[in-house]
């Protein structure tokens, strides 16, 4: 439907995918975004600096139980 697709994971540095080939971005990407999700709970991940950086964040993980923003959306 349009959307591009981009992900971080200090474990998984490439992904094959029909449209092609995914290569895992710097957290610092998550600035360029319109919403970033959490589906995996990483303790590599800077999930403050993610907070500070992302315009939104679907959190789907409660990974970021505690920290009071705006710009988190919870499950």
């Amino acid at each position: 439907m349009g959307a591009e697709i981009s992900y971080t994971d200090p474990f998984v540095p490439q992904l094959v995918m029909e449209s092609g080939l995914l290569v895992s971005q710097p957290l610092e990407a998550a600035a360029n975004c319109d919403c970033a999700v959490i589906l995996a709970d990483h303790s590599a991940i800077d999930y403050e600096r993610l907070v500070q950086i992302a315009p939104l964040i679907l959190d789907t993980r409660n990974r970021l139980k505690g920290i009071d923003s705006p710009n988190i959306v919870r499950l």
